[in-house]
């Protein structure tokens, strides 16, 4: 037990901290987390997943006040949880976002360990996770960011944990959180095609290494994903007639943030290419990877 006293006192700090900033927070954040913020109150005033504004026009809303067809609703379904039972404030609203930037410690604690880092070394990683100025400025907003970071730390400990001991449990906590993090934000589902290309890898390095490998159950992943997505589906469908989001198939061409906001135009390969050389379209991808790298 004396082991795991400096993942305590890190957990335990990480929510310190984050309750005296609570003190000066009154304000979501600008864009997203407001927008996070906003629906969670309309759930909490019984108005369902729906905003009361129009800020694309991808697939122009008959109304002002329409289903929501771009963001995904996990952040503000969970937003609103606290507010239902606290009052409607963004003091209630980012208790959530607080309560996961705790745990994220002691997730990146355990994935370490799982990956045969030093205790030391896994110490060091969790106080990274507990006080990263990104992962503190989102845990106290209405923002995805730590709720995917939790989400997708816990679904690769349990896929590593699957493939290490053959527990179908751990393959179905996987899809489940990978779905959970889809729900949170839609590129939590780049998990899914990381799954096979990891058994392939490991399936050729197995032979030269002593590594444990035990994917039968790994097709667990993808029934648990789809458990926990589907009710988004089926909601989204009768919604808005369509299983996504409208935009997140037009997105891919954009050239321009600003083609976020654009009112009658239609995107495809081929506009991208007359707006863009190929060499500028590579060069922003590249310029992009490296950012995310960098992140």
């Amino acid at each position: 037990m004396k082991r795991y006293l400096p993942l305590l006192l890190i957990c335990t700090a990480a929510l310190i901290v984050r309750l005296g900033l609570l003190t000066i927070v009154d304000f979501p954040g600008v864009a997203d987390p407001n927008h996070y913020f906003n629906m969670a109150v309309r759930v909490v005033e019984g108005h369902g997943l729906t905003i009361d504004y129009i800020w694309q026009y991808n697939v122009p809303p008959d109304d002002i006040v329409h289903p929501e067809e771009h963001w995904m609703p996990l952040t503000a379904l969970i937003a609103a949880v606290p507010m239902s039972l606290f009052g409607i404030s963004v003091r209630a609203a980012v208790l959530p976002s607080i309560a996961a930037a705790v745990l994220l410690p002691a997730l990146v604690y355990l994935a370490a360990r799982q990956w045969k880092l030093s205790h030391a070394a896994a110490l060091m990683s969790a106080a990274g996770a507990a006080f990263l100025p990104e992962f503190m400025l989102n845990s106290l907003r209405t923002d995805t960011t730590i709720f995917a970071a939790v989400f997708v730390t816990g679904a690769l400990a349990a896929f590593h944990h699957g493939l290490k001991h053959g527990s179908a449990w751990a393959y179905g906590l996987c899809g489940v959180l990978t779905g959970l993090a889809y729900l949170t934000r839609t590129d939590g589902a780049l998990i899914l095609p990381l799954i096979p290309a990891v058994i392939i890898v490991m399936a050729l390095v197995r032979r030269r290494a002593d590594t444990a490998f035990r994917p039968r159950w790994s097709p667990l992943v993808v029934v648990g994903f789809v458990l926990a997505a589907a009710p988004y589906w089926v909601y989204n469908l009768n919604a808005t007639g369509m299983i996504g989001s409208p935009e997140t198939s037009d997105m891919f061409f954009f050239t321009d943030h600003n083609d976020h906001y654009a009112y009658g135009r239609t995107f495809t390969l081929q506009t991208m290419l007359e707006a863009q050389t190929f060499g500028q379209i590579l060069g922003k991808r590249i310029f992009e990877f490296a950012a995310g790298i960098r992140m």
